[in-house]
This record gives C-alpha cells, sequence and structure tokens, in this order.
C-alpha cells in the first residue's frame, strides 16, 4: 500500500476544499493505473464535514501514522503548503526512522511515479 501525504489543513475553508479536490483527483487517477493508495485526506474529509470531526493533524495523527507504518511507500504531493504542513513533515521524518521510501510528486495532475 503507498500512503499518500499531501498538506490540507488551513483557516480558508475554501483551500481545504480544494487541497481535498486535489488529492481525491490524484488517489482516483493511482487507483485507476493500479495502484493501491491510502490518503487520510481522501479518507476523512467528508467525514470531517459530515460529522464535525476536528481538522487538524494533532486529532488524526495516531491514525496517519498507523496506516503508514502499514504503507510499503508514502508518495508526497508536492502542492502549495507541503514544505509547511506539520503533518506532512512529521510523516517524513516517521518514514525516514522506520526505513519507508519517499517519492515526492512534484507535479499531482502530472505523471504517476513509476514502481
Amino acid at each position: 500500500m503507498i500512503y499518500v501525504a499531501s498538506p490540507y489543513t488551513s483557516p480558508n475553508a475554501e483551500v481545504m476544499q480544494h487541497r481535498y479536490e486535489t488529492v481525491r483527483d490524484f488517489v482516483g487517477r493511482a487507483t485507476l493505473n493500479e495502484f493501491i493508495v491510502y490518503s487520510p485526506i481522501v479518507h476523512f474529509h467528508e467525514v470531517a464535514k459530515s460529522i464535525a470531526l476536528p481538522r487538524n493533524y494533532s486529532f488524526y495523527k495516531h491514525i496517519n501514522l498507523h496506516m503508514l507504518a502499514l504503507a510499503s511507500s508514502m508518495w508526497v504531493l508536492c502542492m502549495s503548503g507541503w514544505e509547511d504542513s506539520n503533518g506532512v513533515n512529521d510523516e517524513i521524518k516517521f518514514c525516514t526512522l522506520n526505513g519507508i521510501e519517499v517519492i515526492y510528486i512534484e507535479h499531482p495532475h502530472g505523471r504517476m511515479p513509476s514502481m
């Protein structure tokens, strides 16, 4: 399984919605290309909106790191804000400490990585 990391939290709800849509579309394309991927943003965005779950990394950290521990690699979508994202940076550190490959995707709308 490939864990897809991306920035999400923002004080601006429109930014969060745009980030969700970008990642959702990327996950869809990855699935069409027969990759087995998991994205916490795609998994929880609508749930969080529906039942008013928190939208910050600290709430999801234990879930995200558990899922990341099951992954063979992590793809980081280098969208606006990724370098400043507490969650993405924490997940990169987790991968480094646990020998999980990190692949940086410069253009989430572009070509899928080769595996």
